[in-house]
């Protein structure tokens, strides 16, 4: 290739990296403070929550470190606890993760709060989770003997994970609530990915390199010298997501939730979706037997070089960089399932090649490291699955449950807690017992590592299958989030008139709905036309070099249409399984039953349900005809007859209807809070008012459910009184998206003031030579823009506006 061909392409990629560089600080300058339009979240909310995720990555390996697992460096080879024992101490942690998971799905799913859902969780429970590990760690395990060390394990290590639950739970779904954009919250993973994924690369250099200097990864002096003061930067990090990020969810401004925990996990029980990436996990828990120990052991027992493993683990933590900044692309082109699906197989082949490289270092770290990319790619697509599957069952039950998805997962817990067993024998087996020391055997290590390996292929493989059956594309979330907007349009509509309803949720109802309305009358796609017009196209002649560009014209215009009718085929599909069902609920015989009967019981008020003869329900006319809906008119009957005897027994001389107690918990969150003695009067009357709607709710649940089925069926009704208001509404957003823009204009414009101000003054603060050097230094750039616009008018203008 000639060197001026070169030179160009050079110069033609500097100018491409140059303007990538210079677009994305002008996006991120302008939107620093306030999102872009059509966005929620500003750059400095995401740097927030990023850097209270270096602070969760931190706290969250000081942590680790007490974990009851016999790759654990801390229990195991320096403490000294055999891997069967701390099997057994892992099952009992099983049990009482349990028992809490339902604790914390209750506490986190019913708090409402002025800083929102889960942030308050992350602010108070981040420093006991400390607390605990830096005193385990500071305990004098020299003079303790083995049951000490035993119950001393088991109690702080129950102690500080249990904990730190509420801590990381809380910020992983933080990122799902800060926007209901699909592509947005894959942007929030993605860069706070990437700046907080600094804090592993640092670490995980600066942990083994420093050990060599307190006696290695198996001297205690390692985790009080090195890993304590870590864990203590950690907590100061997370009050960044705790104080600099806002909540987002999907609600009416009226909205009130209390979630009963037996309730929701049924309720998610019925969410396939969640059943899919729940029993991936379950069967895939080897898929990391072999990565997630070999390289450490292998440096640590065989080669015993721990400056060659630090610099290598630092390189390794680069995986993810690469995987962060290629995963949006990839989504892009994919989509969430082939990704998955393509994540897993790269896995079963990476995991095959291990199995004969792991003996060879530089090789074993080049698959490992190839491998991770893959790997980490689950880093920004799997949180964006997460809040997806969520939002779903949103659109499903109505509620949003959040930490009742962990609750949930007790109906596997039997199963993991038996796969759990499976590693720790294997290790037994091999040798592993009080003393790792057998690792020093490169007969034994080597052994080991294979056996390892084929785990994981096994692992990776079982994971992949359940895969082939998600079918929650991008498109369907899109019309999921359409749904739950329009439901709290119409929510706050009823409630508090149109005033209370947000100008931009009204144009992005209305906007949605018209797009869900062209989906549906757009005509059916022909794909195996399209194929064969890309045949054709392909076909052509390509003997000149007019001919050529118009074949290739010709085949790429063919395959652009191909991809639009496959996503427009995608969207009828998203449109039949979403949309369809949410607007043709009530045509079903049962949902008309349910509606009657809903009419029926809200004629009365609660005081006077006594009035009631439920055998109203049993007699009505639409259910005598079909056994189904006959037996379900007599369980109605009932559960009535059971609520108007509660509601008699408890509220015999209160009328008060749901309203009154749902206002009276919005009244309390109202409360001012500047003083202390305000701040704990606050407290009490939130907790007393919501303690209050949850017994009302409890005892009225039937009253209260046909209440929100009334209001679901009229909801199309409402929407019709809503429409007249959105062009006023589109007139509001245009004026406040102008007033945004201006805003943003005149910060930049400050801004700039500031930095030319400051070149100034450093400028004034120079000798008289280097002023004069400077000075010719720009006439002569400005000599070379003058001269290139003059050369140039168009690409000048461009420039100009840009």
């Amino acid at each position: 290739m000639a060197k001026g061909t070169i030179k160009g392409y050079a110069k033609a990629a500097g100018g491409k990296v140059k303007k990538i560089a210079s677009d994305l600080y002008i996006d991120v300058t302008s939107h620093w403070k306030s999102p872009a339009k059509d966005n929620y979240v500003p750059y400095k909310e995401i740097m927030n929550y990023s850097l209270g995720g270096m602070g969760n990555f931190m706290v969250s390996t000081l942590v680790g470190y007490l974990g009851l697992s016999a790759t654990n460096t801390l229990v195991g080879s320096t403490i000294g606890i055999r891997p069967m024992h701390l099997q057994y101490m892992a099952t009992i942690q099983l049990v009482v993760g349990l028992m809490m998971s339902l604790l914390r799905a209750h506490v986190v799913d019913n708090t409402r709060t002025s800083k929102g859902k889960f942030r308050p969780f992350i602010g108070i429970f981040g420093i006991p989770v400390v607390i605990f590990c830096l005193i385990y760690i500071f305990l004098p395990f020299d003079t303790m003997s083995y049951n000490e060390k035993l119950i001393a394990t088991l109690v702080f290590s129950l102690s500080s994970t249990m904990l730190l639950v509420f801590v990381n739970d809380s910020w992983i779904n933080l990122r799902i609530v800060m926007s209901p954009s699909s592509e947005e919250r894959t942007k929030i993973a993605m860069v706070s990915t990437l700046i907080w994924s600094l804090a592993p690369t640092v670490i995980w250099f600066i942990i083994p390199m420093f050990s060599q200097f307190t006696g290695g990864m198996t001297d205690i002096r390692t985790y009080r010298l090195i890993i304590a003061p870590m864990g203590l930067l950690g907590l100061g990090f997370l009050y960044f997501a705790v104080f600099g990020t806002k909540e987002r969810i999907i609600q009416s401004k009226s909205h009130v939730q209390r979630i009963n925990i037996w309730e929701g996990m049924s309720e998610i029980f019925r969410n396939k979706y969640w059943w899919i990436r729940t029993t991936a996990s379950l069967i895939g828990f080897l898929e990391s037997a072999a990565t997630s120990v070999i390289l450490s052991w292998l440096f640590i027992y065989g080669l015993q070089d721990m400056t060659t493993y630090s610099i290598l683990v630092t390189v390794y933590g680069s995986a993810s960089t690469i995987a962060m900044l290629i995963t949006p692309h990839m989504l892009k082109k994919f989509g969430n399932r082939k990704l998955l699906l393509l994540h897993n197989s790269m896995n079963v082949l990476f995991m095959l090649i291990l199995t004969f490289t792991f003996n060879i270092p530089s090789v074993m770290f080049l698959v490992m490291y190839v491998n991770a990319i893959f790997n980490q790619l689950s880093l920004v697509y799997d949180p964006t699955m997460d809040g997806e599957v969520k939002d779903y069952q949103q659109y499903l039950s109505g509620k949003r449950y959040d930490f009742t998805f962990g609750a949930a997962a007790i109906v596997i817990v039997p199963i993991s807690a038996l796969t759990a067993y499976v590693l720790p024998f294997v290790y037994e087996s091999f040798g592993l017992t009080t003393n790792y020391d057998v690792l020093y055997d490169p007969i034994i290590r080597n052994n080991l590592f294979y056996m390892l390996c084929v785990l994981s292929i096994l692992g990776s493989a079982l994971n992949l299958i359940p895969f082939f059956f998600y079918r929650l594309s991008r498109n369907k979330h899109r019309l999921i989030v359409t749904v739950l907007n329009q439901r709290a349009l119409v929510e706050d509509y009823v409630v508090g008139g149109i005033d209370e309803v947000e100008p931009e949720l009204i144009k992005r109802v209305f906007d949605d709905l018209d797009r869900a309305e062209a989906i549906k009358n757009a005509p059916l796609p022909d794909v195996k036309a399209d194929k064969l017009a890309i045949k054709q196209a392909m076909l052509l002649p390509k003997n000149t070099a007019e001919e050529k560009t118009r074949r290739r014209d010709a085949v790429k215009a063919a395959k652009a249409v191909l991809r639009q009718h496959r996503t427009l085929l995608e969207d009828k599909e998203a449109y039949k399984e979403i949309f369809l069902p949410e607007i043709t609920k009530f045509d079903k015989p049962l949902m008309q039953l349910k509606l009657d009967y809903a009419y029926i019981l809200t004629q009365y008020e609660l005081a006077q349900l006594g009035n009631l003869d439920t055998s109203v329900f049993v007699n009505h006319e639409g259910c005598k005809a079909d056994k189904k809906l006959s037996a379900f008119a007599k369980k109605y009957a009932k559960r009535i007859d059971k609520m108007i005897v509660a509601v008699k027994k408890k509220y015999a001389d209160n009328s008060l209807s749901p309203d009154d107690y749902r206002k009276a918990v919005l009244d309390a969150e109202m409360l001012p809070e500047e003083t202390k003695e305000e701040r704990k009067y606050k407290n009490v009357a939130i907790k007393k008012a919501q303690k209050s709607l949850m017994k009302f709710e409890g005892i009225t649940k039937p009253y209260i459910k046909a209440r929100e089925l009334i209001l679901s069926y009229e909801s199309k009704d409402k929407l019709d009184e809503i429409k007249p208001y959105y062009e006023s509404a589109c007139v509001k957003v245009a004026q406040n998206d102008a007033q945004r823009l201006e805003n943003e204009r005149l910060a930049k414009e400050a801004r700039a003031n500031e930095l030319a101000a400051a070149r100034q003054a450093r400028f004034e603060k120079l000798s008289p030579k280097k002023q004069q050097k400077i000075i010719a230094k720009r006439a002569k750039k400005a000599q070379k823009q003058a001269q290139k616009c003059a050369e140039n008018p168009e690409e000048a203008n461009q420039s100009e506006n840009n």
